[in-house]
């Protein structure tokens, strides 16, 4: 959904209250098409604090379908995304008598508000910006997924598989050693 911040922009001090649907049903993680599973509207409030800066508060919960790290099976992913950052609406300054500092701080403060496209303000391209920084770092399905065989590709959690429970490499050999001795007592 885009929002024109016109309204917001009008007076120093104004704040508006948004309630937004979220506007995609999936998004790629890893190079991978996920579906999202549960997505309820997002609070968006806006403030003006003055000087062209707009103060952006967005709260959403959305239910994320993850592939497992061991598994990969689609896991069920709550992620909050609670998000508070300020936006400068100033024009581009391409003045030529800027020093080499000023010029890269002002690239950067243009490069940091990718969700802002003139005065419009794209609540699905912050969302999925914040999403990509909420997401956990390790997805199991549970605690204690036995993942896949490395041979067949069969999913361990459903069964085991007829394959040798053979090292890949003879490197591995002696840790696949312990690892049976530790099983085994």
């Amino acid at each position: 959904m885009r929002i024109h911040l016109s309204e917001v922009l009008a007076a120093d001090g104004k704040q508006c209250r948004y309630t937004v649907p979220v506007g995609f049903d999936t998004f790629f993680y890893h190079g991978q098409k996920c579906p999202l599973l549960k997505a309820p509207e997002a609070v968006l409030v806006l403030t003006n604090e003055g000087q062209q800066k707009v103060h952006i508060q967005y709260v959403c919960t959305l239910t994320l379908g993850l592939p497992c790290d061991r598994c990969l099976e689609v896991t069920p992913v709550e992620v909050c995304c609670d998000l508070e950052t300020d936006i400068d609406m100033k024009e581009a300054v391409h003045d030529a008598e800027l020093s080499e500092e000023e010029r890269e701080a002002e690239q950067e403060r243009l490069e940091n508000q990718t969700f802002v496209e003139g005065h419009e303000l794209d609540t699905d391209a912050l969302l999925m910006q914040e999403l990509m920084l909420q997401i956990p770092d390790k997805i199991l399905c549970k605690e204690d997924c036995r993942g896949i065989c490395y041979q067949c590709g069969k999913n361990l959690n459903y069964g085991s598989c007829d394959c040798k429970d053979e090292p890949k490499d003879l490197q591995m050999a002696a840790i696949l050693d312990i690892f049976k001795a530790a099983t085994e007592e």
